[in-house]
């Protein structure tokens, strides 16, 4: 499906505790939402330092998007959809020909859905009926009873919208209803066969093991189901979210229509008169924002990014060592300032990740670029390369989580893809990568953020902690 109009480009924003293994399966969300759309979709989590939204509307307005769709992904199906951000309020005195829409968040049917489909799917293939089995519904214990609750309230959806023998819920921590006594009261009930579906478990990679222990004490055929959020009943839903959004221009009314005319009154776009509707809160939310960005960048920038226009970095041709290959160290004329301070990104459009059967499609071709980029990451930054678990990216250890989360933020916009797993980047590779091309791309943008990491963030953090700056 693509949208008619405007250039779109669609912010999948995730809130709640979101660790690495979660991360991922959003990120593979983001990817087959993007391929459902037609168009790119950027994955900003909330519990990311800094200003994730920013860096998301900055990405998707340097790729061409005149028109935003804000998606809230809340990973608890009882949290609020926020109030209009003061990222959106920024961006539109930013850039006031962007246009927002906003998605009504998932609701408790909707999540009750995805885990049947996900359910269904285990007992598909027509040797089993779903009247003959079991399912029930793992989650992990939280202090709070009344969050704990939120798991019975969904397998009672599930109950009523289903024709699974049973819908239980059940705690892998000290909460009960527990695995083992449930297996126990499955089994006195004659039912055999049983499937398990994961509900969002944050990292609990010992379920299988329980799951199979519980069933062998009690004599039950149990299946843990995976229940990936790239399901095609998830897709779905955020697909109609984005439609209705799109068709409904006030979706953010009444806040959004005081923008637009706040917009078209303003005196230019990063300044608006004294009558023009801005409350005291609003503009101290504006201000705090401002502070933020200022703070990512370096003391030349800081209270002046509107106005920054530096020249994008010079090139030469590729100048190659006396082995024959590209001395990638040696082709630069000079490191431009990154497009987070107000120019223009390295890249027109967004350099992708390939899929992971993409890249092992042609295992050779995908070996040589994956040491290519290695070599050339080796050479123009002082940072470790580490192998990557899934194919289609390449590794690069930062020093800090913290330098990792602004690194990517500042890759971000330069429109190369990256992905973040604790203090580790991970950039993308593919096997139709060209030298003169994307593997250049890469290479340079690798070497412009870790230079610009190096030489003015952590100089000026050096001078914050001397003496004569006390």
């Amino acid at each position: 499906m693509t949208e008619s109009g405007p250039p779109t480009g669609t912010l999948l924003v995730v809130s709640g505790p979101c660790p690495s293994r979660l991360r991922r399966q959003c990120g593979a969300l983001a990817q087959a939402f993007a391929t459902r759309l037609g168009h790119a979709v950027v994955l900003c989590v909330q519990e990311d330092s800094g200003e994730p939204l920013v860096a998301g509307i900055r990405t998707l307005v340097a790729s061409g998007a005149q028109r935003l769709v804000i998606v809230p992904l809340a990973l608890s199906p009882d949290q609020s959809q926020a109030a209009v951000p003061p990222a959106i309020r920024w961006a539109s005195r930013r850039w006031p020909f962007l246009a927002f829409h906003a998605a009504a968040p998932l609701a408790w049917g909707d999540w009750a859905a995805w885990l049947t489909a996900v359910a269904l799917d285990v007992v598909g293939d027509g040797a089993t009926r779903p009247d003959e089995v079991a399912l029930l519904l793992a989650g992990t214990t939280a202090p709070d009873p009344l969050i704990n609750a939120n798991l019975a309230r969904l397998a009672h959806l599930v109950r009523e919208a289903s024709a699974f023998a049973r819908v239980d819920h059940v705690f892998l921590g000290a909460a009960r209803p527990s695995l083992p006594e449930t297996a126990r009261t499955l089994a006195r009930l004659g039912l055999s066969r049983v499937v398990v579906v994961p509900w969002l478990l944050r990292g609990d990679a010992r379920l299988a093991s329980r799951v199979k222990r519980a069933a062998q004490e009690h004599g039950l055929h149990a299946v843990v189901a995976s229940a990936p959020l790239a399901h095609g009943a998830l897709l779905d839903v955020l697909v109609a979210r984005h439609r209705a959004a799109v068709a409904d221009e006030s979706f953010l009314a009444p806040s959004w229509a005081d923008i637009q005319k706040e917009i078209a009154r303003s005196l230019g776009p990063a300044t608006h008169g004294p009558d023009q509707g801005v409350t005291a809160e609003e503009e101290a939310q504006l201000q705090e924002l401002d502070r933020k960005i200022n703070a990512m960048l370096a003391p030349e920038y800081q209270g002046r990014y509107e106005d920054v226009r530096p020249q994008a970095m010079g090139t030469a041709p590729l100048a190659y060592g006396p082995d024959g290959k590209v001395a990638w160290n040696e082709i630069w004329t000079s490191f431009c300032d990154l497009a987070l301070a107000g120019g223009p990104p390295h890249r027109g459009n967004l350099l992708e990740a390939v899929t992971a059967a993409v890249a092992l499609a042609e295992p050779e071709k995908y070996r040589a670029v994956v040491a290519e980029l290695e070599r050339g990451i080796r050479l123009v930054t002082a940072l470790e390369v580490v192998p990557s678990g899934a194919a289609g990216w390449v590794g690069v250890r930062c020093d800090s989580e913290e330098m990792a989360v602004w690194m990517l933020r500042a890759i971000i916009v330069e429109n190369v893809m990256v992905r973040r797993e604790g203090d580790v980047l991970y950039l993308p590779a593919g096997p139709r990568f060209t030298l003169k091309r994307e593997i250049r791309n890469v290479v340079t943008v690798i070497a412009k953020v870790a230079h610009y990491w190096t030489a003015h963030l952590a100089g000026r953090r050096q001078a914050a902690r001397s003496p004569s700056a006390s």
